[in-house]
């Protein structure tokens, strides 16, 4: 038997009030059947909006994307979206700098770099210390960069390989020299420094606060009481980025080292520029 709302799938025999035979007319599981309850009774939830959610008595509508602080949220928990509006939001940055500072002959390349990373990277890396991103998803990013890093540079970004005759032309800089001339990090690296900024952060939060305490949570299970429970992946990758900047110390969850050196805020980001 298939919900009529959610699509999960039910044996008649398994039901809390069995059934013969499979229903004709629309049919509710358990949770929908309490959640119809919840939001105001029949016909008041859908497969569109499986929650009615009221504010002042008026109903909150059910959308598949929204803009909260700046960011961008999807229903299905994607960050394809976030990434394309960052992205976008990028490219509008840099677009407005083209005259006054990235064609200015006046500005050093040096100079072209902090205001990039001050201007342009920090729009586009916004929210960043929140992301989960995928391989393919930070490869976009990577290329993003690269791609106004090259603008920048416009003539400098080429070169004709040493002993290679005129016939064969210039050729581009590969991105590792491109970001070795530019004296930027990878997007990656950059991550990394904006997670770790923030696990310092939520050190440093008191005990009571739910950020804390859902940082250190666990996940409930219904594994066997001999297997432990899973811990969130994201607890790992920050002890390894804390590992990083003090080696001498093993990170652990609750380590005293740990938290004495997220303590200070200064000392913390010093590492993690």
């Amino acid at each position: 038997m298939l919900c009529s709302c959610c699509d999960s799938g039910w044996h008649l025999s398994c039901l809390q009030q069995p059934l013969l035979a499979v229903l004709e007319a629309d049919w509710l599981c358990a949770a929908c059947t309490a959640a119809e309850a919840a939001s105001g009774g029949p016909g008041s939830i859908s497969r569109s909006a499986p929650l009615r959610v009221t504010i002042a008595g008026q109903p909150v509508a059910w959308v598949k994307q929204f803009k909260y602080l700046g960011s961008q949220f999807s229903a299905d928990c994607s960050l394809d979206a976030e990434l394309q509006y960052r992205m976008k939001q990028a490219e509008h940055a840099f677009s407005r700098l083209w005259k006054p500072v990235w064609r200015h002959k006046g500005v050093s390349v040096r100079t072209k770099m902090r205001i990039y990373r001050c201007m342009v990277g920090s729009v586009l890396l916004y929210g960043a210390h929140s992301w989960a991103p995928t391989d393919k998803q930070l490869a976009r990013l990577e290329v993003k960069q690269q791609s106004q890093l090259r603008r920048i540079l416009g003539r400098s970004a080429w070169k004709v390989p040493p002993g290679s005759n005129s016939s064969s032309g210039p050729r581009l800089i590969s991105n590792q020299q491109l970001l070795a001339v530019c004296e930027q990090p990878t997007i990656a690296e950059r991550l990394a420094c904006l997670q770790a900024r923030w696990v310092g952060h939520l050190l440093r939060m008191p005990e009571h606060r739910l950020a804390r305490q859902l940082f250190f949570g666990s996940l409930q299970t219904t594994a066997p009481p001999q297997t432990p429970a899973p811990r969130c992946t994201l607890i790992a990758r920050y002890c390894a980025l804390a590992h990083q900047a003090y080696p001498s110390h093993a990170f652990r969850k609750y380590d005293r080292n740990f938290l004495v050196a997220a303590a200070s805020k200064a000392d913390w980001n010093q590492h993690f520029p």
